[in-house]
């Protein structure tokens, strides 16, 4: 099991967060990109773990969608 990312404090208000941009949801640029790491076999993208089958299947989900809302 893989160990969780400490808390920090949001740089602009103070609030609790998670993330590597010290920046909590409130704050974050709207076009900010979410983070993907690896750990092990597994695949993490902002903070949801999936199997490599699922991950693969939820960027094919990502790509259709993208292309749907696309001018």
């Amino acid at each position: 099991m893989s160990r969780r990312r400490g808390s920090r404090p949001c740089q602009v208000c103070g609030r609790s967060t998670r993330s590597i941009t010290y920046l909590c949801a409130d704050h974050r640029p709207i076009d900010a990109v979410p983070a993907v790491t690896l750990d092990g076999s597994m695949v993490a993208i902002a903070g949801l773990t999936f199997t490599a089958q699922q991950a693969l299947r939820v960027a094919d989900m990502l790509v259709d969608a993208a292309e749907e809302c696309a001018p």
